[in-house]
């Protein structure tokens, strides 16, 4: 905007100790323009604000870029978003798929499109928040992502249960997902490695273990190479594997996801009756917790 400390009058006349401390720039273009154009009148219109005192204007053009969190404040018409805007900044890298270079860099009119379509990202920022304040490292925006992605399957019984571990409630077993992944986020110094989009895939593979019931021994793999991780809702699994001749079975393999048992029990016998037309020597297994039907 163009403006003034001090006050400006009714008729928009600096007051005495009224000066212009903004927007000379402009203001001079469009004399000038008038000069060029033989005297003509043109008119510009533009935002003028006055009353600043001496100290705020020393804050005026010193380069500072505007953040997401800046557009929130003014789009939302309130302050505090600097931990919204982390979390939306992240989340539409990992839904565009380019979480690990984060280019191309998105448009502040995208991401807040983002988030006007995704609005329950707003319900992520204050368990991101008791997250990282249970852990006590990690980037908030890698929490809050992941919490997002979550809680979008919409199966989030056990979230609670989730989040309690992370502040070290309901531990029992330092082999417990939620154990391993405080432990990884905690004792990794690297920074590159506490890189957000790192932080928010050991926090899904954790989830997946955890609802899966398993005892990793090991988080962290992804990387920039790597495919993001999915997590799993809660419900049930179905795993197949085949006999790799005399060697044994191979390693088991998800195939596919169904909510409720039933759902998962015909999946696995589809498969089972497949394999046995064709002569293939497999296992599958139903894995999970959630409801019959």
């Amino acid at each position: 905007m163009i403006a003034f400390t001090g006050r400006l009058d009714a008729e928009g006349h600096p007051t005495k100790g009224c000066q212009l401390d903004n927007g000379q720039h402009r203001l001079r273009g469009v004399l000038l323009a008038e000069e060029w154009s033989g005297n003509k009148s043109i008119a510009v219109p533009m935002l003028v604000g006055d009353g600043f005192t001496p100290d705020q204007a020393l804050t005026f053009d010193v380069g500072r870029t505007r953040s997401l969190a800046d557009a929130l404040d003014f789009h939302d018409g309130e302050q505090g978003h600097t931990d919204l805007g982390a979390i939306v900044g992240l989340a539409w890298h990992v839904d565009a798929g380019t979480w690990a270079n984060r280019t191309p860099t998105p448009t502040r009119i995208q991401q807040i499109e983002f988030l006007k379509n995704n609005q329950d990202l707003r319900d992520a920022v204050d368990p991101a928040r008791r997250m990282k304040k249970g852990i006590g490292r990690g980037s908030l925006a890698g929490y809050g992502t992941a919490l997002w992605l979550i809680a979008r399957g919409g199966h989030v019984d056990k979230l609670p249960a989730f989040l309690a571990g992370a502040e070290g409630v309901g531990i029992e077993s330092t082999r417990d997902p939620r154990a391993v992944m405080t432990r990884t986020i905690r004792t990794r110094t690297d920074a590159g490695e506490r890189r957000s989009w790192w932080v928010a895939s050991v926090v899904i593979e954790a989830w997946n273990a955890f609802v899966l019931g398993e005892e990793p021994g090991r988080l962290g793999r992804l990387e920039r190479t790597g495919i993001f991780p999915e997590p799993i809702p809660v419900g049930f699994t179905v795993w197949s594997r085949v006999k790799k001749g005399k060697g044994g079975f191979g390693p088991w393999a998800q195939v596919d996801h169904a909510f409720g048992r039933i759902e998962a029990n015909k999946k696995a016998a589809a498969i089972q009756d497949r394999w046995d037309r064709d002569g293939i020597d497999g296992e599958v297994e139903v894995r999970g917790t959630g409801p019959d039907r």
